[in-house]
């Protein structure tokens, strides 16, 4: 039986490929050659989790970048960085590290770098705390966040994506951590003015190179991420507030977003209510926070995901905090629709009128009897919109009380693909009349049905979808011979079944 250190590098590589990281560490202790290969894998995507069960995780983080610090080839294979709320877990000075929290976050250093722990330990603090090297590191306020994630974002030269779980809304009110001041990474002051005492991208390599960026949580004001020379996607899952893109108009600081390509919001369902119910008296109900939308030149690709408001708050801590209950959880979750928010949905006109595909997405779906029927003219000055995808909610209404909008006046002509999201069976009605008006959609070529398989109901859904198909035989060729394909799928996975038509 050959031994696994007889393997070639590719299958060892393909081994590593499916190891969590202590699986990679324990892989990287078998040899010399072994360690080398999960080096590879093992910095290619870092990710950082706060763990409950070990408040010292910071110890392993400020490790981390000591270990960079003295591999700058390690430093090089980091592609994809995630760090999750890694301002709750720092110490201020190493000293105060408790000797086990140390030995065990030393162990992985060792294994990395092939050194014995007690040469880790020593040169920790020395490495850290180089203020001569590293003189601009102190121009940041010292004990936060962004000294150490500075000190990171410095040496991943090469880095392609970067998740940043930030401070959350149950974090400030129950003191789980401080405040991470983003723009002051970005070379921005609290004002959003270019501040010479703070380093500019032009010293991070990292985030010149970075292609995607994903902000969770409720302080990253000012929108400095708009600096990033680079980046092609751009996340915000908003908090109280989502301030994420608010600028200064009255010194005309307006963004170019020409080379973003994608912009995702997941922001709370209070949006979906009208703006005289939204306040203070709601907990995580801002204003209207797409208005600030109307200062950017938009990228191609828009998607909007309306999330549960107590979840899109702190959906981590929310079921372990022992004062979950003395927080008034947003009572709008089923007072507001869809049709309530695209009546302000004009006001984004400017912004949105040059976009390809525009995604609208609820992160659950509703269980209150409200119209979340898209209004008829929702679309209508969408001029290049190409490519769209809704929740079945906003074409037809569970019981039928209320009309569709009718789809000549619905969807804009130029419309070359449509998928549906979680539909059910009223959709029949809506997808024979969208045969119907065909010759009103010149380009119109593809219409996606998009299951989700979370929950217990969707298999019977799933069955009887595949009974409509196999009943109403006649659609399905109408729409064969009007050349439009039509796709049933569940995250991406066609369905094969003998009931549904070959296509």
């Amino acid at each position: 039986m050959a031994r696994i250190t007889d393997l070639a590098n590719e299958l060892l590589s393909m081994i590593v490929a499916n190891l969590d990281q202590p699986s990679l560490v324990s892989f990287a202790l078998v040899t010399r050659r072994c360690r080398v290969v999960a080096q590879d894998v093992l910095f290619q995507n870092i990710r950082i989790l706060k763990d409950r069960e070990n408040n010292h995780q910071s110890v392993l983080f400020v490790s981390f970048i000591a270990t960079l610090l003295r591999r700058p080839d390690l430093a090089e294979k980091v592609k994809t960085l995630t760090l999750h709320q890694p301002g709750c877990t720092y110490f201020d000075d190493v000293d105060d590290v408790p000797p086990d929290a140390l030995s065990n976050a030393s162990k992985f250093v060792a294994v990395v770098e092939h050194i014995e722990e007690y040469e880790v330990q020593e040169n920790l603090a020395e490495v850290l705390y180089d203020g001569d090297e590293h003189y601009w590191y102190y121009n940041l306020p010292h004990g936060t966040i962004a000294v150490w994630t500075t000190i990171l974002l410095g040496q991943v030269k090469n880095l392609e994506k970067l998740d940043l779980i930030c401070c959350t809304q149950l974090s400030l009110r129950f003191g789980r951590g401080g405040n991470f001041p983003l723009p002051a990474l970005f070379g921005y002051d609290e004002w959003g003015i270019h501040n010479e005492s703070i380093p500019d991208i032009e010293e991070f390599p990292g985030l010149q190179s970075l292609q995607q960026l994903r902000i969770h949580g409720n302080d990253f004001e000012l929108g400095t991420w708009y600096t990033l020379p680079n980046l092609r996607k751009l996340e915000l899952d908003c908090q109280e507030g989502f301030q994420g893109t608010q600028i200064d108009t009255q010194k005309h600081h307006e963004p170019d977003l020409d080379v973003l390509h994608t912009l995702l919001v997941r922001c709370s369902m209070c949006l979906l209510q009208p703006s005289t119910e939204r306040g203070p008296r709601n907990w995580n109900a801002p204003a209207n926070p797409l208005e600030t939308l109307q200062y950017f030149t938009l990228p191609k690709h828009l998607e909007l995901e309306f999330v549960n408001g107590a979840e899109s708050v702190d959906w981590i801590v929310a079921d372990e905090h022992p004062k979950i209950k003395e927080v008034p959880i947003l009572h709008g979750y089923n007072e507001g629709s869809l049709n309530t928010f695209f009546a302000e949905w004009q006001a984004l006109e400017r912004p949105l009128r040059g976009i390809e595909s525009l995604t609208i997405r609820f992160a659950k779906p509703f269980t209150g009897e409200w119209n979340n029927v898209m209004p008829a003219d929702s679309l209508a000055f969408l001029s290049t919109l190409e490519h769209l995808t809704v929740p079945r909610e906003a074409l037809t209404h569970p019981n039928d009380e209320m009309n569709s909008p009718v789809l000549s006046a619905f969807l804009p002509p130029q419309l070359e693909s449509l998928c549906v999201y979680k539909p059910d069976t009223h959709i029949f009605t809506w997808i024979r009349e969208l045969l119907d008006v065909r010759d009103a959609f010149p380009k119109f070529s593809k219409l996606e049905l998009q299951f989700d398989d979370e929950g217990d109901g969707w298999p019977a859904t799933c069955a009887e979808m595949h009974e409509h198909c196999r009943v109403e035989d006649y659609s399905w060729k109408r729409f064969r011979e009007a050349g439009i394909e039509v796709k049933c799928c569940c995250h991406g996975r066609s369905f094969v079944q003998p009931a549904v038509p070959a296509w």
